[in-house]
């Protein structure tokens, strides 16, 4: 059963694969099965922070598939994640690519997160042209002094019903895989926004559909994530990196609302409801940030494109990065209210998912949760 858990609130080289036309792979698979593991090209150890400890992982030598190694290489770029995440049929997607094949659900609200208007008290053009420690980050933006800086903006407000949590690794099987060959390492963003199971009824917290939304143990449903990498003379981050961590992640929230979709679809009911599913993610340093957008393409294929980059020390980009976070976090709002309309679809319909309460267990009592 549940329990509702809060945690703290708050890279490698590209080759020609990386403009191939996506193709569909029929054994992808986004269930929960165990998974053995590879790393991400994050950064991690920049600014002498401690590497992320995974005792439990199973032990794994040598070369994996494509150039992954199951040790982390001291230089950054070394190895293709992204090739990885491509033979899990998960693609970084070129303007070329996207032409024509993104939905009109997904454009629209892609816009509107990044056009929605916004008061921002007190952040005006004058203020980030005289704003010294936005400036430093441009020469010395180590991953704690970019989060430190935009900690706020990136703690959802508290009257809101959006969690983030920070540092957390996403669970074995949340990453779309396909089964026969080695899967990714779960990745591990610096924010990931979703729900608490508070802001969910006793009769929601029954059903096995819930049961299938856990990013993290304490995050549910997620659409959101932020990757932070520093860059300067005691860092080791890059955009790279952090665009890799953002691709594996926000297709984990892809793939995770997926089974909520498909769920809505095996049922025959009056007034099905629609749901769009998409998720964003940033990729930054201490002086850009890139907003990305991720989405299926089709059964077991998952896109992610770059929407906007912005300029940190660019007053009107600064503003406008500022409103867009925001945005997605008001979006995710409003995305909580078609989750609750979809599972009360479910309990109307499908005489099955009161039964399923029954056997509705955490992954942690199997001891396959969270890292």
């Amino acid at each position: 059963m549940f329990q509702s858990q809060r945690s703290d609130l708050w890279g490698t080289r590209g080759n020609k694969q990386d403009h191939m036309q996506p193709k569909r792979d029929e054994s992808v698979s986004d269930s929960g099965s165990y998974l053995r593991v590879v790393r991400y090209e994050d950064s991690r150890t920049d600014d002498n922070e401690t590497q992320l400890s995974h005792s439990d992982i199973p032990p794994h030598h040598g070369n994996l598939l494509g150039g992954m190694m199951a040790q982390r290489h001291a230089v950054l770029g070394q190895h293709d994640d992204r090739h990885l995440l491509r033979i899990h049929n998960i693609w970084y997607l070129s303007p070329l690519q996207t032409t024509g094949q993104v939905s009109a659900g997904v454009k629209y609200i892609c816009e509107w997160v990044m056009s929605q208007t916004r008061d921002l008290p007190g952040l005006t053009t004058d203020r980030i042209k005289g704003d010294a420690l936005l400036h430093n980050l441009e020469e010395s933006g180590s991953s704690a002094r970019i989060k430190e800086y935009f900690g706020t903006l990136f703690t959802p407000p508290s009257s809101g019903r959006v969690l983030g949590v920070k540092d957390q690794t996403m669970c074995y099987g949340v990453v779309p895989h396909r089964e026969s060959i080695e899967g990714p390492r779960p990745p591990t963003p610096t924010m990931l926004y979703g729900y608490g199971l508070d802001v969910f009824s006793d009769a929601e917290k029954q059903q096995q559909t819930l049961f299938e939304a856990e990013a993290t143990r304490a995050c549910l449903y997620p659409f959101f994530t932020i990757e932070v990498q520093g860059d300067g003379p005691t860092s080791t981050g890059s955009l790279w990196a952090a665009t890799n961590t953002c691709l594996a992640s926000s297709a984990g929230c892809v793939a995770l609302f997926n089974k909520l979709e498909r769920r809505i679809h095996q049922v025959t009911g009056p007034f099905a409801p629609e749901l769009n599913n998409v998720a964003f993610s940033i990729a930054m340093n201490g002086t850009e940030a890139r907003l990305f957008v991720t989405y299926r393409m089709d059964e077991g294929m998952y896109g992610m494109y770059k929407a906007k980059s912005f300029l940190l020390q660019d007053p009107d980009h600064h503003i406008r990065f500022h409103k867009c976070v925001l945005n997605i976090i008001e979006w995710g709002q409003q995305r909580l209210v078609k989750i609750r309309d979809a599972l009360r679809y479910l309990r109307a319909n499908d005489p099955n998912e009161a039964m399923r309460a029954n056997t509705n267990v955490r992954f942690a009592d199997h001891g396959v949760g969270e890292i």
